[in-house]
């Protein structure tokens, strides 16, 4: 499954993702012409996920790239590379 928080942020609609995650659904993040930064996507998908929880500490900055990430290769039925290039914050 596809979560589109740019499309979902602006409908004012958000799936429950940590109750799709449990129940053995494999949630990438797209952006589904909305918008193509997908740093934006995974931005708003952070902001979206603690709204949802009523959660202001999780989950993390950390933990929502790697899940884009990790769940998108998955998604496509890839293995995700051994090492991946570090995370890198603009200057």
């Amino acid at each position: 499954m596809s979560f589109n928080s740019a499309v979902a942020a602006r409908r004012g609609r958000s799936p429950r993702v940590a109750v799709l995650e449990r129940a053995g659904c494999t949630v990438g993040m797209g952006s589904d012409n909305m918008t193509e930064d997908m740093v934006e996507v995974i931005r708003t998908g952070l902001f979206m996920a603690r709204i949802r929880r009523d959660d202001g500490r999780n989950p993390t900055p950390e933990h929502t790239p790697r899940r884009a990430r990790r769940n998108g290769y998955a998604a496509k039925g890839s293995r995700m590379p051994a090492s991946s290039p570090p995370a890198t914050r603009p200057t």
